[in-house]
């Protein structure tokens, strides 16, 4: 199967299709065991965006991206109060296009 993840619009903010990330995360480790025993397990994300858990550790969706047009004012107005090498220092992100809402 040829699986193409892409954002969904939920409650008015554009949200990553958990389930299907979900659903065809397993997948691939479903037919990576299949091939021979796993001996290790990494998975990597792009790790700008969050979801939230409740008191029982269930995940409270939706998953909200970081290309929510949500994310401009802030965007926008965080470096002129914090300054930008401050930004960098503490977080390492840049200030380049991809960082900032998609057109």
């Amino acid at each position: 199967m040829n699986c193409q993840n892409s954002v969904i619009q939920r409650d008015g903010k554009v949200c990553w299709n958990w389930d299907l990330i979900v659903t065809e995360t397993l997948n691939g480790i479903r037919k990576a065991a299949a091939l021979g025993p796993v001996t290790s397990l990494a998975i990597d994300a792009w790790a700008v965006d969050y979801g939230f858990l409740d008191r029982f550790e269930e995940l409270l969706p939706p998953i909200v991206s970081y290309r929510d047009p949500r994310v401009v004012a802030t965007f926008a107005d965080i470096p002129d109060r914090i300054g930008k090498p401050r930004i960098y220092s503490t977080t390492g992100i840049q200030f380049i296009s991809l960082n900032k809402k998609q057109q």
